[in-house]
């Protein structure tokens, strides 16, 4: 029997596509964009976005721009207006300012929440008086949940404006380029007037929307069943590698209908939460909360343990129990004595966590879910020695491993390593989001585990040269989902892949041919989305191996090539465009309708697509921006 386990390590960011702006200066001054044009383009359930932000008036001198990112999505361009035409702010190896400059309103909850965990962060330095238009683009992939992609679009009130602002006036333009003809779409207003939906001949759509104060659109849409379906996408230009080389990229999309719940096969759920003392509060209320959530998903046939652990671990039970009426109602009482308290043991709390786990099984579906806010800091604490730990706890069982890292001290390279070394996506919240969003993610990776359909997914692929392919282990197809890998090529031409894994507890083998043009300038976010799961595989490594320093080395050189926020780079006008940043704007994902090219969200199995760092999936995209205080001022060197 395998258990599923999920860890759980929180950090997550709005649910809006976007949530407006804030441009704090001088003296502590904020100022608000009044006018916020947006446009948006979706195609293979990838979202490229450009706001275009309007500032009527900023004071001459260094300023902060805060930009909250979407969930599971990440930036790729900052380009600054003021009288001379857009110029694109340099990418620099830099770590960024505070949000809204180090005003204290950053901490307030409710701001933070909504400033999410990879907020943009650029050094908007030497400004000049007058006006101020900021293009600012992002990409990120949708989830896909039993057939359907459901997500926001659009401008919400910042909780940072005094409540005297009326807010910006916004406009809203959606372009959706479906892979598949529609069978449905739905765009519901939710703030600002009535969206207007044009369905074109060629299959594609137009959601517009406005309003005074913000406009945000509820989008909801289908796509005709096609079974077990596989997308290629490809992109190559004689300059899409900024490494240098003349690879193209490709995204490989595995995806599946909408299947009956009540035909998934049993599953072994194992909850592991971490209770120390930095859970207490509303961190702790919002865990147990999904520790009883989880419960609401589960059939008799399934079996389940809980664990929480500190320095000590208790357990619910000694191993998985079936999900019986009367072992539920003990889970909940159990769940009730849950309090915070003690040091953190990780290694602890994953070895009950698969205690118990026999041998994997192609008739059952078996996962470990981890929740933790720190780092370890009892028993074993050594991250490597933590990752390889679990590698040997779960050899026979192979359960799939989900984390959710909660707030800013979890470690979020082990959180990442655990998830990504057996199949599963890491998620993660920040400290405000921890306490008021937690059940509600932590209830979307329950309703994805309720139907997993195609599991121990092994793609490979011949005749096109491919290379660097992520995630390692492509991720579980749950119904109506979706799991997806990206990669490069050097061999443009007719190749050919092979899917091989297990459907319903029987092996399942299918051929494909592909192909990958030698020339395909479309489609150009597949490289930026592949650049930021490299990210986050570099961030896993770091994990295990323990060498924090050449992970570091290795994500400001992507993301200096690439030209996107990482931990370790960020966007600044400080620089001059000569070399000492990057400053060129053929980066950031140049897509359709304005907008760079999408994606960045959890990869494979569970709740956010194929990456959370990206996500981390996500995901990444999230560390310190830019602070590089010794300015060059060539021309082109600051926007004025």
């Amino acid at each position: 029997m395998r258990p599923l386990l999920v860890l759980f390590t929180l950090t997550v960011s709005t649910g809006l596509a976007h949530a407006g702006a804030v441009l704090s200066g001088p003296g502590g001054t904020s100022r608000f964009p009044t006018s916020i044009d947006v446009a948006v383009d979706i195609h293979a359930q990838v979202e490229s976005t450009t706001m275009v932000l309007h500032f009527p008036g900023v004071s001459a001198g260094d300023h902060v721009l805060t930009v909250p990112g979407p969930r599971r999505g990440y930036v790729v361009g900052v380009d600054v207006d003021q009288g001379a035409g857009f110029q694109p702010a340099a990418m620099v190896g830099e770590a960024p300012p505070p949000s809204l400059g180090g005003s204290p309103t950053a901490q307030l909850p409710a701001v933070a929440a909504w400033l999410g965990n990879d907020p943009l962060r650029a050094d908007l330095a030497d400004l000049g008086d007058g006006p101020l238009t900021v293009r600012v683009r992002f990409q990120r992939l949708l989830r896909r949940h039993r057939g359907e992609v459901a997500f926001s679009a659009g401008i919400a009130r910042s909780p940072a404006r005094p409540a005297s602002d009326p807010g910006p006036t916004v406009s809203l333009r959606l372009t959706l380029t479906p892979l598949r003809a529609l069978e449905r779409l739905d765009a519901t207003s939710t703030s600002g007037a009535p969206a207007q939906v044009t369905r074109n001949p060629d299959g594609s759509a137009l959601v517009e929307a406005s309003g005074a104060g913000g406009a945000s659109v509820d989008i909801r849409y289908a796509e005709v069943a096609a079974g077990l379906d596989v997308h290629f996408l490809t992109h190559r230009t004689p300059d899409a590698d900024p490494l240098g080389g003349q690879a193209g990229y490709f995204m490989l999309i595995v995806d599946a209908d909408a299947a009956d719940p009540a035909a998934a096969p049993p599953r072994t759920l194992s909850l592991v939460i971490d209770h120390s003392g930095s859970m207490s509060g509303d961190k702790i209320v919002q865990a147990t909360a999904a520790a009883r959530a989880m419960l609401e998903h589960l059939r008799p046939v399934d079996s389940f343990n809980i664990v929480a652990f500190d320095h000590t671990v208790s357990a619910f039970r000694r191993a998985p129990v079936p999900a019986t009426a009367t072992e539920l109602e003990a889970a909940r009482t159990f769940i009730k004595g849950i309090a915070a308290a003690g040091s953190t043991d990780i290694d602890l709390g994953v070895m009950t966590g698969l205690a118990g786990v026999s041998a994997h099984e192609p008739t059952r579906y078996d996962a470990m879910i981890l929740l933790s806010d720190g780092h370890a800091t009892a028993g074993e604490t050594s991250s490597a020695r933590i990752h390889a730990n679990l590698l040997r706890y779960n050899a026979a069982a192979q359960a799939r491993v989900f984390t959710f890292a909660v707030g800013a001290d979890a470690d979020l390279a082990l959180m990442e390593g655990l998830a990504r070394s057996n199949r599963g996506p890491a998620f993660r919240l920040n400290d405000a989001q921890a306490r008021l969003e937690l059940v509600e993610r932590t209830d979307e990776l329950f309703a994805d585990l309720e139907s997993p359909l195609l599991t121990d997914v092994t793609p490979t692929l011949a005749g096109l040269g491919t290379g660097d392919v992520l995630p390692e282990q492509m991720g579980d197809v749950f119904s109506g989902g979706q799991a997806i890998l990206v990669g490069r090529y050097s061999s443009p031409g007719r190749g050919t892949l092979r899917l091989t894994g297990n459907l319903g507890g029987a092996a399942f083998v299918r051929d494909f041919t592909l192909d990958a043009p030698a020339e395909q300038p479309a489609d150009a976010f597949i490289k930026y989305l592949w650049a930021t799961e490299r990210v986050g595989a570099h961030l896993a490594d770091s994990a295990r191996t323990g060498d924090t320093t050449g992970a570091r080395t290795k994500i400001t050189e992507l993301g200096l090539a690439y030209r996107i926020q990482t931990p370790y780079t960020s966007f600044s006008t400080r620089m001059s465009f000569d070399g000492s940043g990057t400053g060129s704007s053929g980066g950031g994902g140049g897509g359709g309708g304005g907008g760079g090219g999408g994606g960045g969200g959890g990869w494979g199995a569970g709740a956010n697509g194929p990456f959370e760092l990206l996500a981390l999936l996500a995901l990444l995209a999230l560390a310190a921006v830019l602070q590089r205080r010794g300015a060059q001022r060539g021309a082109g060197s600051r926007t004025r």
